[in-house]
């Protein structure tokens, strides 16, 4: 399987930088890439690969977070969707339910 580069947001957390008289409205939509297992050295590779661009750097607000699920320091892929959908940390392996 041929693979992407994608935005890296297992996303327990957000960090913005909300730049000085920024309308403090709700926002209308939030859209969150999830980069499975990606990270800031994937990030590097695919600008190197691509003359020193990505269109990510497009982006307004970038958010990186540092997870881990309820029993192990590496979180898998339904740990952490259950994670972003449900706001609970889970078991690696499990989705949509609690650790117990």
């Amino acid at each position: 399987m041929k693979k992407s580069f994608y935005f890296s947001a297992v996303i327990a957390t957000f960090f913005f930088i909300i730049p000085s008289g920024f309308a403090q409205e709700n926002p209308k939509n939030v859209i969150i890439m999830i980069g499975d297992g990606m990270g800031l050295p994937q990030l590097y590779a695919g600008m190197v690969a691509n003359n020193n661009y990505l269109a990510l750097e497009r982006c307004t607000y970038v958010g990186f977070s540092k997870t881990y699920s309820a029993n192990h320091f590496t979180t898998d892929s339904s740990a952490g969707g259950t994670a972003i959908a449900c706001g609970i940390k889970t078991k690696n392996g499990m989705i949509g339910m609690s650790p117990d």
